[in-house]
């Protein structure tokens, strides 16, 4: 993807049946004070909900901008099934690790659920912080979706708001058309993902399921929320012929789903 510059304003701003788009607040900062853009120039804006806009920009006061819509886009920068990561709340910077790459490589939605072997604790300050990671990753890797990040009193939790989360850009309706999703887990006793998630010869992906991967944190899964997982059918995956950190086996899942998510 060439580079281009991608600003974020929230669908409220935006006007689509008079084709007109306000920024406002730290991305209007951004675009007159550090960028220097002028009425005139051409920018990509995106929504955080799957659509992407090519705008004019018209307007430059402080605080906001004005642009009008030249061309939209729905799912710009999305792969065509939405990925999910169950990852509880790691030590030092390893989070902020997962949510930045984890949505360059297109994860949707991260749930963090506090679990038994759990020692950090997601605080609300975090969560922030996270927030303000996926939003500055989404516009410097080119996608239109903003990873939806939430907090889990345990794991069980979690695992029972996979069937009910929204999907990005699809209608309530097209969405409960939708199979259950896929659930994997990080397990070395699993197969290999392209052995679980083969390709089809059409070039289509094997499946349009909404897939979510689950990692435990440092000390692993319990024994009950290994039970919790298999009672819900998750598939254990052998991510690497050795141990790896949670960090690391979340990429190394995402790296590896990829390829099976797209057409060849």
């Amino acid at each position: 993807m060439p580079h281009l510059e991608v600003f974020y304003t929230s669908p409220d701003q935006i006007d689509t049946k008079t084709g007109v788009l306000k920024i406002i607040e730290q991305e209007a900062h951004h675009i007159i004070n550090v960028l220097r853009h002028k009425s005139g120039d051409k920018i990509v804006v995106v929504n955080g909900c799957g659509q992407a806009y090519w705008v004019i920009l018209k307007a430059l006061s402080k605080g906001t901008v004005t642009g009008t819509i030249e061309n939209e886009e729905q799912s710009w920068g999305e792969s065509p099934v939405p990925i999910g990561i169950i990852i509880p709340t790691l030590k030092g910077q390893r989070m902020d690790t997962i949510i930045e790459k984890g949505t360059e490589l297109g994860a949707t939605w991260f749930m963090i659920p506090h679990t038994k072997n759990t020692v950090a604790k997601a605080t609300p300050n975090k969560l922030d912080r996270w927030k303000r990671i996926a939003l500055a990753a989404m516009k410097q890797c080119g996608r239109s979706v903003l990873p939806a990040i939430r907090r889990f009193s345990n794991l069980q939790n979690a695992l029972e708001e996979r069937n009910h989360i929204k999907i990005p850009a699809l209608t309530p309706e097209i969405q409960k058309q939708l199979p259950p999703p896929i659930i994997l887990y990080a397990d070395q006793s699993g197969l290999a993902i392209p052995d679980i998630l083969p390709q089809d010869n059409d070039n289509q992906s094997v499946s349009r399921k909404p897939v979510f991967v689950a990692v435990g944190p440092e000390g692993g899964f319990s024994p009950d929320e290994l039970r919790l997982l298999q009672n819900v059918s998750a598939t254990p995956v052998n991510l690497a012929p050795r141990r790896l950190r949670s960090d690391t086996a979340i990429i190394t899942a995402l790296s590896q789903l990829i390829p099976r998510m797209q057409p060849t």
